[in-house]
C-alpha cells in the first residue's frame, strides 16, 4: 500500500486533537457571545451545531494542504451492496441491548452520585420545548454529529492508523479518543459503540454506513429522551423485557453475521 497517500498516524492524531480543540474553542466562543444576546436555551443548539461543523476542520485542511488523497484519506469509498439494509437491522436491534448493557452495568458498577447528577444533567439538557429547538438539536446532535465525527474519527484517525497498525489497535485507538471526547460518564458504553462503528468502516472501506449507524442511534436516543414512553410490554423491573432482549439479540447476531460474510471482500483496500 502507498503510505503516502493517507497521513501518517502521529500526524492524524495531533490534528484530531486540533480538531478537538478547535471545537470546544469555536463552541466557548459562540457560548460568550451568544448567550447574552438570546439565551443559554437558544444558544445552546448553536454552540452545539458549530462545535460539531468545527471539529473536522483541522483535518480538512491538513489533507488539503498536504495534497494527500481525499478519497482515500476519509474513506470516501462507495459501501458494498446490501450492506446498507444490514446496518440499520444492527442499529435498530441494537438499541435495546445497549440500554439493558446499562441498566446491567448500573446494577453491578453504579456510578458515584456525583457522575449521576452529571449524567442526568447532560440528558435533560437535550430535552427541548418548541420544535424549532428540536429541528435545531437534529441538525447538530443527529446530521451533523454522525457526518463529522466519523469523518474524524473513522474516516481520518482510523483509517490513518489502518495504515500503521492492525485494524483492531487501530479500531480500539479511534473508539477510545471518540469515547474521551464526549466527556460523559457513560465512558464504556461509547467506547463499545466506537469498535462497532470502527469495524463497520473497516470492514467496508467506506464511511457511509457508520455513518447512517451513527445518525440513528443519536435520533433514537434523543427522540427517547423527548419523548418517554410508558411501554409496559418493553419494561420488565427497570429493565427490558426478554421479549425484546433475546429477538432483538438474535437479529443483531444473524445481522452482523451476514455483514462479516458480505463484506470479506472489502478488507483488503
Amino acid at each position: 500500500m502507498d503510505f503516502r497517500i493517507t497521513p501518517e498516524k502521529n500526524s492524524a492524531l495531533w490534528i484530531t486533537i486540533l480538531g478537538i480543540i478547535t471545537a470546544f474553542g469555536a463552541a466557548a466562543i459562540i457560548g460568550v457571545l451568544l448567550i447574552p444576546l438570546i439565551g443559554l436555551d437558544r444558544a445552546k443548539w448553536i454552540v452545539l451545531i458549530i462545535g460539531e461543523a468545527m471539529i473536522i476542520l483541522p483535518a480538512l485542511l491538513y489533507v488539503r494542504a498536504r495534497e494527500y488523497n481525499f478519497h482515500k484519506s476519509f474513506r470516501l469509498s462507495k459501501p458494498p451492496k446490501g450492506t446498507m439494509i444490514l446496518v440499520i437491522l444492527i442499529t435498530l436491534s441494537l438499541q435495546p441491548l445497549m440500554y439493558e448493557f446499562d441498566r446491567l452495568l448500573s446494577d453491578i458498577l453504579p456510578l458515584p452520585p456525583f457522575l449521576e447528577k452529571l449524567l442526568d444533567n447532560a440528558m435533560e439538557s437535550l430535552i427541548v420545548d418548541s420544535v424549532g429547538s428540536f429541528l435545531l438539536l437534529t441538525l447538530g446532535a443527529v446530521f451533523i454529529a454522525g457526518i463529522s465525527e466519523e469523518i474524524l474519527f473513522r474516516g481520518f484517525l482510523q483509517k490513518s492508523f489502518e495504515n500503521a497498525v492492525s485494524p483492531i489497535r487501530a479500531v480500539l485507538i479511534s473508539s477510545l479518543v471518540f469515547s474521551l471526547v464526549h466527556l460523559s460518564p457513560q465512558l464504556l458504553q461509547i467506547f463499545l459503540l466506537g469498535i462497532l462503528l470502527g469495524y463497520i468502516a473497516f470492514r467496508t472501506n467506506s464511511l457511509y454506513p457508520s455513518i447512517v449507524l451513527h445518525m440513528i442511534n443519536n435520533a433514537i436516543a434523543i427522540s427517547a429522551l423527548n419523548w418517554q414512553l410508558s411501554a409496559s410490554f418493553y419494561y420488565s423491573e427497570n429493565h427490558v423485557s426478554p421479549l425484546i432482549v433475546v429477538p432483538a439479540l438474535i437479529i443483531f447476531g444473524v445481522a452482523l453475521r451476514l455483514f462479516h460474510t458480505k463484506t470479506a471482500a472489502e478488507v483488503v483496500d
